[in-house]
């Protein structure tokens, strides 16, 4: 499994069809998870994900279904 945080620093790498994968997992996990940290930290790697899918002109996210901790979750 691949957490945000082995993520977020090497985004570039990832494919958009990756980033907005885990943009909807993260969605999904801040979601439904219990704890305030890991709320938070979902959420904010989610933001970063939606900035990153903008600056490749990507400005409107496709729907799609999300994982609880599936990849660039954290």
């Amino acid at each position: 499994m691949q957490y945000s945080y082995n993520i977020l620093d090497k985004l570039e790498t990832f494919s958009n069809e990756d980033i907005i994968q885990f943009y909807h997992n993260a969605y999904n996990t801040e979601c439904f998870s219990n704890g305030h940290k890991k709320g938070q930290r979902n959420q904010d790697a989610k933001v970063q994900y939606a900035e990153e899918l903008t600056k490749r002109g990507i400005t409107e996210i496709p729907n799609r279904d999300g994982v609880f901790n599936g990849n660039g979750t954290s």
